[in-house]
Parts: structure tokens; C-alpha cells; sequence
């Protein structure tokens, strides 16, 4: 049976472990769904919950709205309270890596503050994101955090934009796949010289991440649409992608959760010292007046790297910071 008749199911036991099955797409009934899972899995006693990412499945009619191609994720239903979906996704570097790689080295070279640029790259993304807002006015927030000691920092950009898909979270974190290979770019959007009018970071498709781990050493993008029930998350860390390359393990892969709004289950422990992110999580239940309701996207930034937190403590150094992005 060829792969584009068949729709990919995902499930994730007790571990990180993962494992695949295709479904066919003659099922056509929630019964038979279920059915097939346990069959595929060798679980015939599983008692199981069944996403597509953005919804549980539980009746025949979402079952026979299924496309060739679409992913299920599945995960036991072993509480109510927690409910987390793990998939493993693969982001591997776009050939242009290599092929125009002396074309990225625009910090040094535009002539710009390189905190203050990299920022400004963060945040023409939140523009892009909340162009299209029509029920509510565009919020974009840049918080600059550190503890109390002055000895760690976080970074944050978020907007109350459109937020993204599991595949556009998964572009995201493809290195070189440019705004354009994407399909994102408008047709009424030209370029100016090299870069498109519009959106400066994302005609080379490495603006945001190349910003992001400029500023510190994990990077961790937490979004959602309006027609989503789950927020989903990924996280970044140049450590752990080094540590996998030194042990000659896969590198460009990763984790990217499903959790339910203001679920703090999946709270890294670099994020403990903020209590910015304790209440980023409970705003996306209890939304305040400025807040997005329905779909957002943060970009936080942790680790950051001592020259950069050395700005952020300096007060004659932030105030630079405001006027270059003024």
C-alpha cells in the first residue's frame, strides 16, 4: 500500500520511544480506529487518546474526514490531567547551509548593534504574524528578564498573531528554508535589494534561529492557532545538539509537544527561576486584556550568553539597546 493512501499514526508509550503505523484510509469508523491501534501496536487492552494535533478524534465523522498523508498521534490515557502528546520530528539543514552560507553573515556585516539587530529580527516575525489581525489589535511584547542575582537571563517575544501549525512549527526549525520555500511570502510583497520588504527575516529562512542562539543557548518556541484545542511547543538546546554530535547520534531531531493551554508539565528547568514563564502558562487560560485568547506565539530565549546578559544587567547598555531598536 503506497504511503500517500494511508494516514501515518504515531503513538508514544511510557518513554520517548516512538512508534509508526499506516492506516488505511478504507477505516472509516472510530470503532474500527481504535481497533486498528491496538492491532498495530500490540496493545489490545489500550485505553488511549487520538489527536490529529490539533483535536481529539472520538467520533466516525472526524475518522472519515481523515486525508492521505495526515499524522494521528496517540498516547495512552493514563490521566485525564496531563494531556501530553510527544512526536518526534526531524528538522534537518536545508542544502543551502552549505551552498550560500557566506550569504548569512549579515550581523557583522549590515552595520548594525548585534543585540539590538538581533531582537529586531525576533520582532519582524511577531509583525508578520499579527498583519492579518482583524478582531483585535496587534499586541507585541519584548520582555528582558533576569533573576534577582543577576546571574541568568530570558529573552522574550511574543505576539497575538495567527501562531503556527505543527508543520509550520517544524519549518520553523529547518535551517535555509526561506520565507518563499515556505510559501509565506504575499504577492504583494517585493524585495528591496536583497531582502523582502516586508519581512527581513525570513527571505534567507535563518533570521529567527541564527537571532535567537545569538542571544543565548536554548531556544524554546511555544504557539497556537485559533482552530487548535493543543499548544504546541519545541525546544532547542546547543548543547544537547552537540552533545548528540560528539556521540555521532542524530542530530537534527527533536521533541515537540501537544499540551493542553497552561499545562506547566512541560516547564524546562531553565525556566524555574521567571516567574514570567509561570505566568505566560497561565495566561494562555486566563487570557488578560492584552493577551491572545486564541492563537499566539512566544519565542523565549534561556542561557543566554555572558555578554548579552552582561548588557541586559547594564543599565547605560540598555538604554542603547531601546534607542537602536527605536
Amino acid at each position: 500500500m503506497a504511503a500517500m493512501d494511508t494516514v501515518t499514526v504515531v503513538f508514544t508509550g511510557s518513554g520517548s520511544k516512538t512508534e509508526q503505523a499506516a492506516l488505511p484510509l478504507e477505516v472509516r469508523s472510530y470503532s474500527e480506529l481504535l481497533a486498528f491501534v491496538k492491532q498495530a501496536f500490540s496493545r489490545p487492552q489500550l485505553d488511549c487518546v487520538i489527536s490529529d494535533g490539533h483535536n481529539d478524534i472520538c467520533n466516525d465523522e472526524q475518522v472519515q474526514q481523515l486525508q492521505a498523508g495526515q499524522r494521528l498521534l496517540v498516547r495512552p490515557n493514563q490521566s485525564k490531567d496531563v494531556a501530553v502528546f510527544k512526536e518526534r520530528i526531524s528538522f534537518n539543514p536545508h542544502p543551502k547551509t552549505l551552498t550560500m552560507a557566506g550569504d548569512y553573515e549579515y550581523f557583522a556585516a549590515q552595520g548594525h548593534a548585534p543585540l539590538a539587530f538581533a531582537l529586531a529580527e525576533l520582532i519582524d516575525n511577531a509583525l508578520r504574524a499579527t498583519k492579518s489581525n482583524r478582531d483585535r489589535p496587534r499586541s507585541i511584547t519584548i520582555s528582558l528578564v533576569t533573576d534577582e542575582k543577576a546571574s541568568r537571563g530570558m529573552v522574550c517575544v511574543r505576539d497575538n498573531g495567527c501562531g503556527m501549525t505543527v508543520q509550520e512549527l517544524n519549518n520553523w526549525a529547518v535551517m535555509n528554508l526561506s520565507m518563499e520555500d515556505r510559501g509565506l511570502l504575499h504577492q504583494e510583497e517585493g524585495k528591496a535589494g536583497n531582502r523582502y520588504l516586508s519581512s527581513d527575516i525570513s527571505y534567507f529562512g535563518v533570521g529567527s534561529k541564527n537571532a535567537a542562539f545569538f542571544l543565548g543557548k536554548t531556544v524554546k518556541v511555544v504557539t497556537k492557532t485559533t482552530d487548535s484545542n493543543y499548544v504546541h511547543e519545541l525546544c532547542i538546546q546547543a548543547s544537547e545538539l552537540e552533545r548528540r554530535y560528539r556521540e555521532g547520534q542524530a542530530v537534527y531531531e527533536e521533541d515537540m509537544l501537544h499540551r493542553q493551554p497552561g499545562d506547566a508539565a512541560s516547564m524546562a528547568a531553565c525556566e524555574q527561576p521567571f516567574p514570567l514563564a509561570q505566568q505566560l502558562l497561565g495566561q494562555e487560560v486566563h487570557a488578560d486584556q492584552d493577551a491572545a485568547p486564541g492563537s499566539f506565539t512566544r519565542v523565549l530565549i534561556y542561557d543566554l550568553k555572558p555578554d548579552v546578559l552582561a548588557q541586559l544587567c547594564d543599565e547605560d547598555d540598555g538604554a542603547s539597546i531601546l534607542r537602536d531598536l527605536a
